[in-house]
């Protein structure tokens, strides 16, 4: 017994042990392995054509405010907090596209394109949605909104009237800003910037071109502005909506108009707990509006020449201002894989240390059967 005991801690103390070799499955293997870290360019080409993604409402106010400053400097003046009260409808609803972004990369991950397809439909439903229930809420309270903007002085007077005519038509597009921003995080989850830019370019070719027949040609004004810049947006969401649609991120799994309808609901509702998770970005968008719109407000109380000059200039500062953004989207794309992979290798350690006595007592009782059967026929004496 005492020569099987020290031959089983011989065989036990050999490196060709075949016993004592943990070997990994190979998806505890893949999990365990990092992923290769973006190269410069990927961040380039990446991050260059997201930046037309961030830049595209500003974008749309400065061509507005560009056309509108060659027509009257009353109606350039009262384009400053007409486009600040305007831009902060969707801006409110933009922790919805925070969460898409983040959802569709960690799925995207996973190569999880049911997960994406859902999270996707119930993304722009929140949107659609919120968009609604904000710019039923300009509409409603569309005067008091421009009067605390412009004050009641002899000034506001002349900037009051057209503010409202702009605010009322530019509330209409609020959905579609909405959905085009969360369908524009989607994309960009899948580390897809190209299709969001084809956006923004198409939709600043519309704005312009209506700009220049509604404001120079027909004379409109900031009502034509307006709808330009409405149009501009619509075409911007339904060029995104077909993207996801022909990449089949937009499916329920079901027919008849009555159950997408159903399964619609249904998802949102599953999701909609997770979207809200993301809500506290709403307090850092409240935080960046009060300091630009209250700026806004001060320059509009002034009125004339001073409030036309500060709408010019505000339209360039909070177009640069979008660039920084995109450090954002880059992050947000690219990180949930490295967060994925250091959750699996944290998993598969703690399966390790779990499993590890055992595994070795386990060989620890083959070695010492295989050895007693090499003895001969006494292997079966051992206690």
């Amino acid at each position: 017994v005492a020569a099987l005991r020290q031959a089983g801690a011989r065989a036990l103390a050999s490196s060709t042990a075949p016993s004592l070799r943990v070997v990994l499955p190979a998806a505890s293997e893949t999990q365990l392995q990092s992923p290769p870290t973006p190269s410069l360019n990927q961040c380039f080409s990446f991050a260059v054509p997201a930046m037309g993604i961030y830049i595209a409402g500003p974008l749309m106010s400065l061509i507005d405010a560009a056309f509108i400053g060659q027509t009257s400097s009353v109606a350039l003046a009262a384009l400053g907090p007409a486009s600040a009260i305007s831009d902060s409808g969707p801006y409110l609803l933009l922790f919805l596209a925070v969460a898409a972004t983040s959802l569709a990369a960690k799925a995207d991950t996973s190569s999880d394109d049911d997960s994406v397809a859902r999270m996707a439909v119930a993304a722009i439903v929140c949107a659609a949605v919120g968009g609604t229930a904000v710019a039923t809420l300009t509409l409603a309270f569309v005067r008091p909104l421009v009067t605390s903007y412009c004050g009641t002085g002899c000034a506001a007077a002349t900037l009051i009237p057209p503010a409202i005519e702009y605010v009322r038509i530019r509330a209409l597009a609020f959905p579609a800003t909405a959905v085009a921003a969360v369908a524009q995080a989607v994309l960009i989850g899948q580390k897809d910037t190209r299709s969001p830019m084809q956006s923004v370019i198409l939709a600043a070719l519309v704005n312009f071109s209506l700009d220049l027949v509604l404001v120079v040609m027909l004379g409109l004004g900031v009502v034509g502005a307006a709808w330009a810049t409405v149009a501009s947006q619509y075409c911007a969401a339904a060029l995104l909506l077909c993207v996801l649609w022909r990449r089949d991120l937009m499916r329920l799994g079901c027919s008849g108009l009555r159950m997408k309808v159903a399964r619609a609901v249904s998802v949102t509702a599953e999701h909609l707990p997770t979207f809200l998770g993301f809500a506290p970005f709403f307090l850092v968008q409240i935080a960046k509006l009060t300091m630009h719109n209250s700026a806004a407000a001060s320059a509009a109380m002034l009125g004339g020449a001073a409030a036309a000059a500060h709408t010019a200039l505000y339209s360039v500062a909070n177009t640069c201002f979008t660039f920084g953004d995109v450090g954002s989207s880059l992050s947000q794309a690219w990180l949930p894989a490295f967060e994925a992979r250091s959750e699996g290798r944290a998993g598969a350690r703690g399966a390790t240390r779990r499993g590890g006595g055992s595994r070795v007592d386990g060989a620890m009782s083959a070695t010492g059967g295989v050895d007693m059967a090499g003895g001969g026929k006494r292997g079966g004496c051992a206690p």
